[in-house]
């Protein structure tokens, strides 16, 4: 996987890079650095489009959030124990907290729970101004360290990347876990 990766990147440069980093781009970003290392691309520019990439996913899940989020929580959330007062308190919480929440979820890749934070930033109607700004502070942080490792530590990158992959899919089962568990409780109390 990392080998075509790479050799798309190695092809299609700066215009793959954006697109790629849409869709995953801690790993985009790990390669870019080692290409960079390598002279195969510029660092500053690797860096810059990754971010533009992410950044681009970021507003997609804030714009199906804001535009499509209430009715997805509302509609699938009550098997889930999400009803219109935890929506309301989320809401609160994101309001008083947005710039700290926004940061860390930026600057911890989420724990695997990124998206469901961005989404969620769009549903409150964080104000997009706002989101952006701690959005674009965190990806600039996170890409640049992401990049730099790529870049000092080159071949290492898919070590970094496993670390990575696997933070991540742990948060993502701990989360599956719980609505999973919330699904059963919902259902059993249904049953009773």
């Amino acid at each position: 996987m990392h080998g075509t990766l790479i050799s798309l990147v190695i092809d299609y440069k700066y215009a793959f890079l954006i697109p790629a980093a849409f869709v995953e781009g801690h790993v985009i970003a790990l390669i870019a650095g080692f290409l960079a290392r390598l002279g195969y691309l510029n660092l500053f520019l690797a860096g810059a489009c990754v971010a533009f990439g992410n950044l681009l996913g970021d507003v997609a899940l804030y714009w199906l959030g804001y535009h499509k989020g209430a009715a997805i929580a509302t509609g699938w959330g009550r098997y889930f124990g999400i009803t219109e007062a935890s929506i309301k308190r989320v809401t609160r919480i994101f309001n008083m907290h947005k710039s700290h929440i926004l940061l860390t979820s930026k600057l911890t890749n989420g724990f695997g729970l990124a998206m469901a934070v961005l989404f969620t930033a769009g549903i409150t109607r964080i104000p997009f101004r706002s989101y952006m700004f701690w959005n674009v502070l965190g990806e600039i942080m996170w890409t640049g360290m992401l990049v730099s490792l790529g870049f000092f530590l080159g071949q290492l990158y898919t070590i970094i990347d496993d670390i990575v992959w696997r933070v991540s899919v742990i948060g993502v089962l701990v989360t599956l876990g719980i609505l999973a568990l919330r699904l059963i409780m919902y259902h059993n109390k249904k049953c009773l």
